[in-house]
Parts: structure tokens; sequence; C-alpha cells
């Protein structure tokens, strides 16, 4: 299995025949190899969920009857399917308007479709290997037909703006990877919003949005732990600037949720502590793992201070 991921590179010579040692990649074992485990094990636990075909790209099929809800004069907020009602801010609804001529089969199959695609892309930039599709951030969102997935795609270009105006929770890793251009084209755009979207409705459902938030997340940041947060803050300033901000959002989000840690991975794929504990459904699992990955980065720029030449 794990000549996989690595095969060996034979030793090329004119006139001389290669010899291969397929030996084992312990190297691999110690430091991935847990972190692919957490990576299958979360497949295998949510499985029973999986298999439940009416859950599959709800997600999808909800954005696209709260955009429809809002252009029929309706409240997008009342919207729900299986539970779940609609929770996102206005700009939010932008995301299908594109869609709306096609009908919601259409965005049913086509947020999964191009969520994979955006998926691959982000693999491909953070050159990161394909199993890395495992990573439970991404498969959960996928299973619901997030538009997450193709933002995350968009986070990493051009169109950063995009996700920045419509998903918050992307921000703070834009602002780490893409500068604060994309952040402030929306901002801009964010107040052209106020003349058309129903940013009154939105502020008169947020009992509604807040209820939703309460019931269907997990809580996965240090939010609303004064201790925690305090310690987690702490630690993202020892991270930088490119690290601190792109993991500020499991850290510190308020109702943060599993798959929000999409827009985190050049940080999670930093480090096997932060990979796994941006992979667990668990409360403090994520602040816990930046804490300790801080601490032991502050003990290794001590440890290069301490012996300038490596010796």
């Amino acid at each position: 299995m794990i000549a996989m991921f690595h095969r060996p590179k034979p030793l090329v010579q004119e006139g001389v025949r290669p010899r291969i040692r397929p030996g084992i990649d312990w190297r691999f074992i110690l430091t991935q190899g847990p972190v692919l485990t957490v990576f299958v094990l979360h497949c295998v636990w949510i499985l029973p969920a999986v298999v439940q075909s009416e859950f599959w790209f709800s997600d999808a099929r909800l954005y696209f009857r709260a955009t429809t809800a809002w252009l029929d004069g309706g409240n997008p907020w009342a919207t729900s399917i299986h539970g779940l009602s609609f929770a996102g801010p206005p700009p939010t609804l932008l995301l299908n308007l594109p869609l709306i001529p096609f009908g919601e089969d259409v965005a049913w199959a086509f947020w999964p479709a191009a969520g994979i695609l955006g998926i691959v892309s982000v693999l491909r930039r953070l050159r990161l290997p394909l199993w890395w599709i495992l990573f439970p951030p991404i498969v959960e969102g996928l299973i619901a037909g997030s538009p997450d997935y193709v933002l995350a795609g968009l986070a990493l270009g051009r169109l950063a703006w995009i996700p920045a105006l419509t998903k918050p929770y992307s921000a703070p890793a834009i602002l780490a990877e893409r500068g604060w251009r994309p952040v402030l084209i929306a901002g801009m755009l964010l107040v052209l919003t106020f003349a058309f979207l129903p940013w009154g409705l939105f502020v008169e459902s947020l009992p509604l949005v807040a209820d939703t938030l309460m019931r269907h997340t997990d809580h996965l940041s240090a939010w609303g732990n004064p201790f925690g947060m305090v310690l987690v803050s702490g630690a993202l300033l020892i991270l930088g600037r490119r690290l601190g901000l792109g993991l500020a959002v499991p850290a510190l989000w308020p109702n943060a949720q599993l798959h929000y840690a999409v827009f985190s991975m050049y940080a999670a794929s930093r480090s096997p502590v932060l990979a796994i504990g941006l992979s667990l459904p668990i409360q403090g699992a994520a602040p816990a793992s930046i804490i300790v990955f801080a601490g032991w980065t502050v003990i290794a720029r001590y440890r290069a201070r301490s012996n300038p030449g490596g010796r």
C-alpha cells in the first residue's frame, strides 16, 4: 500500500541495469500514516449517514431553494430541508443566481461536481497527494453538496473575492494566501448588496439563524471559552501571518463547523498534528492541535537559535 504513494526511484545510468529496492517508507508511516488512518476512520464513521440517500447533496437543494424564496419575495431563512434551515448571510444567496433558469435538479448536480473539481485544483496548487481528498472537512461538505468546495478553489486564485463576499469564514485564509486585495474588493461589493439583498429580513431572522447554528453545529473552535481563546490567540500570533490567519477560523470562529477547515488546508498540511486536529469533530480538538503545534514551533525556533550551525 505504501508503494502506491511513494515509489522507489531506480538508479539510472547508461549501461548499468537499475537496481530497485522496494523498502518500507518508515518516514511516511510515522508522519503521514496516522493522518491517513484518521481520514479513513472518519469515512468509516460517517458511512451510516452516507448510505441514507436523502442526505446526499442536501445543501445544494437548500441553497437553491433559499435563493428561489428570496426572488419570490419570501423569507430565505425560513427555508429548510430535512429539518435544517438556511443560515447563510445574504450574499450567499447570489451563488445560485446563475443556476435559477436551469432549475433545482441542475443545481443539485452542479455543486457536488464543481466541488470535486475545486478540491482537485486545491490539492494540485498545494501539491498534496490525492488521498487528501479524504480529509474529513472535504468529505463531509462534498456529501452535503456545499458550495464551499468550489469557493475553496477560487480562494487560491484571482477570483478570491467571490468566496470572501459569500462565505465570510473564508476571509482569514484568503488574507493569509492572497493578501488584502480580494477582501477589500469583497468589502466594497458587500456595501453595494445593501441596495438589493434582503438585509433587513436577515436581521429580523437572526434569532432563527442563531437557533439553527446552535442546533446543527459542533462548536469546534475555542469561541466562548475565555481561557481557551487566550491560549489559542497566543498560538496564532506565534505562528505568524500565513499560518496564524490560515488557522484563525478553526481556532476562534463562532459556531465553527468541521467543513470550514477546507479553507485552512495549507496550514493543515504543514503538520500531522494540525491535519489530525482539524479532522476531528470534537470540541476543542482543533484549538488544542494549534496550541501544541505552536509550542513545538517555539521549541524548534529556540533549538535553531541555540545551535545555528546544526551541530
